[in-house]
């Protein structure tokens, strides 16, 4: 809910947002020919809102790329923003540790250290031979973020995919042990996927159910309606079919699982 109410925020300054995760964003103002100094503006003014609009903090990094943006993000939380330009970019970030970088997790770090890798400067500056034999193509591609670089663009926000199926599944508190467990299960079920695709503006015409027994097998089912829908008691009527005509004799059940497609 606060995602979608920050990326409204976000979408008023720039048709070019780009999620990473739920609570993050790249934001593309280049079409707008704005300096950085600009940018850092942009960027307070966007930071004051989302405090005082929706009651949460965020960091934001200013830069001329992504990589560099997601660092400078990281570098002073919670409520902040940091630029990062790029004559000053080796003084102010290649003394962080390589796994302040994106991408560089664990098992990756692990890795570089095995090859002497401490920092963002120690991956800029190291070999590239080297690094493609520790990582492959990776490897290179980090050099290259390290050095402060990243040619990918931020995705506008009307390319985003499209939703292809809408569904929610939960595992109850006790296990559903007779028809009426099933039922009161599938119908808060329906709710909550009915008023998804209803938020969206979809109607499905094809249902889901899936189940999963206390032994914890899996099974599922699927029908196509005659007209698609998005109301709920339409939906949960179709799940509580298939229920009896495919899964009766499985009680009790642990979980239970619905979703809408050919939306």
């Amino acid at each position: 809910h606060f995602s979608k109410m920050m990326r409204q925020i976000e979408e008023e300054y720039s048709n070019q947002v780009e999620a990473f995760g739920l609570d993050e964003n790249w934001i593309d103002l280049s079409a707008w020919n704005q300096t950085l100094d600009q940018g850092e503006e942009i960027a307070q003014e966007i930071r004051k809102r989302i405090k005082d609009e929706l009651g949460i903090t965020v960091s934001i990094g200013v830069a001329d790329n992504k990589i560099m943006a997601k660092l400078g993000s990281d570098m002073k939380k919670p409520d902040a923003v940091t630029v990062l330009r790029r004559e000053s970019y080796p003084a102010t970030a290649w003394q962080l540790p390589a796994s302040d970088l994106l991408y560089v997790g664990p098992a990756t770090k692990r890795k570089l250290k095995l090859i002497g890798v401490n920092t963002i400067g120690d991956l800029a500056r190291c070999d590239t031979r080297i690094l493609q034999t520790a990582l492959g193509k990776n490897g290179l591609m980090l050099k290259v973020f390290a050095m402060g670089n990243d040619p990918s663009p931020v995705h506008n926000v009307a390319a985003e995919t499209a939703i292809k199926s809408v569904g929610n599944s939960v595992t109850a508190p006790r296990d559903m042990e007779n028809f009426d467990d099933v039922k009161c299960v599938i119908y808060l079920l329906a709710e909550s996927v009915a008023a998804r695709m209803r938020e969206h503006g979809l109607r499905g015409r094809c249902v889901s159910l899936s189940i999963r027994s206390t032994e914890l097998v899996f099974n599922s089912c699927q029908r196509t309606l005659e007209k698609p829908t998005y109301l709920t008691s339409e939906i949960a009527d179709a799940s509580y079919r298939l229920f009896v005509m495919r899964y009766a004799d499985r009680l009790p059940l642990r979980s239970i699982g619905i979703s809408m497609s050919g939306l």
